[in-house]
């Protein structure tokens, strides 16, 4: 390969990049106020993750900074960023809860205590749409002595 064709392909390859900078900024843009998660952008423009990710740390880089993080979603198990316009700082990322914090997140100790507030739960559920069928009285009474 001649010196010639390398620099054509290099020149062709930061078009296209800077095309598809303008693409993401566009879209985030357009998001408004929402922003944007990754996997959204990688959705709307029908880009690669990896493609992406290079443009959005290119976008994000401290001399040229366009983007920035401006919250943490959780999407399944991990913390995503949500991406905005403008040249703030980036929001903190939320730690990792330690293993104890997660399994004692709902204040529930262990299974015997989910499934007690499982069932107060449902008690309470029932209490709430419950109306009588007879008379209470008669209830008591019984339909023996009727």
């Amino acid at each position: 390969m001649d010196k010639e064709s390398t620099s054509t392909r290099k020149r062709a390859v930061g078009t296209e990049a800077v095309r598809l900078e303008r693409r993401i900024l566009r879209a985030i843009v357009a998001a408004g106020d929402d922003g944007m998660l990754q996997m959204e952008l990688v959705a709307k423009l029908k880009l690669g993750e990896k493609v992406v990710r290079r443009l959005l740390k290119t976008l994000r880089a401290p001399g040229a900074k366009r983007i920035y993080v401006a919250r943490w979603q959780l999407v399944s198990a991990n913390y995503c960023g949500v991406f905005k316009l403008g040249d703030l700082p980036d929001a903190d990322k939320p730690g990792p809860k330690t293993q104890r914090a997660y399994r004692y997140r709902d204040g529930a100790v262990n299974a015997e205590a989910l499934a007690k507030k499982d069932i107060a739960e449902a008690h309470q559920r029932w209490a709430d749409n419950w109306v009588p069928h007879c008379d209470p009285a008669a209830a008591w009474i019984g339909r023996a002595a009727a």
